[in-house]
């Protein structure tokens, strides 16, 4: 082990509801800590919640360090995707990431 213990950076955490969290986290921490704290301050399931960053699923294991994360990124939250068919998981994803991204997009235009 190296011996340095990894920084902290602030990540925004961005629901269907346009409702925003913010958390700091160590760049080396697993985010399967976020995703808890987030699903425990929803009064949800964790396992029935699905974050995304870029597009990309975050896993249990992955640590900001690996995803790239930077300093105020926003990782999205979506619910039951979980679905049976992966097609419909995906028209309902695309569905989310446009609301989310509408929602980010009025902020923007509030703070103008």
């Amino acid at each position: 082990m190296s011996g340095t213990s990894g920084k902290y950076i602030k990540l925004r955490v961005v629901g269907e509801d346009c409702g925003e969290i913010h958390f700091t986290v160590k760049e080396t921490t697993p985010l399967r800590k976020l995703m808890s704290r987030y699903s425990e301050s929803k009064g949800v399931g964790v396992t029935s919640l699905r974050f995304f960053f870029d597009g990309f699923r975050i896993g249990d294991s992955d640590t900001a360090e690996d995803l790239g994360l930077t300093e105020n990124d926003t990782i999205e939250v979506f619910t039951g995707l979980g679905g049976k068919s992966r097609w419909v998981d995906c028209y309902h994803l695309n569905s989310c990431i446009m609301h989310v991204s509408m929602c980010l997009l009025k902020e923007c235009w509030r703070g103008c």
